[in-house]
């Protein structure tokens, strides 16, 4: 995928858009205003929010409780970066 998206953005030119071929899945930041043209633009696309934004954006709601406690931070990470099938992500 990432090298999917960096050949899709390497010079933004129509010329390097894919030969006509339509996006599957795109990924983001959260923002409501790209949701939003993503969602006029390019219908049949799934947008899905990057995971590490998603963590960043996580660590700094949750700064309180990371003050807290000395794991929570490794636990978060290891939850979000650490699961791919769905079973290990619940049990983590």
């Amino acid at each position: 995928m990432v090298v999917f998206c960096a050949s899709l953005l390497y010079d933004e030119s129509v010329e390097s858009s894919m030969a006509g071929k339509k996006l599957k899945t795109i990924l983001t930041y959260q923002d409501a205003v790209i949701a939003e043209a993503i969602d006029s633009v390019l219908p049949e696309t799934h947008h899905r929010v990057c995971v590490w934004h998603m963590y960043e954006h996580a660590l700094k709601q949750l700064n309180h409780v990371f003050l807290g406690s000395g794991s929570f931070v490794n636990d978060l990470s290891s939850c979000v970066f650490d699961h791919e099938e769905d079973g290990d992500f619940v049990n983590a």
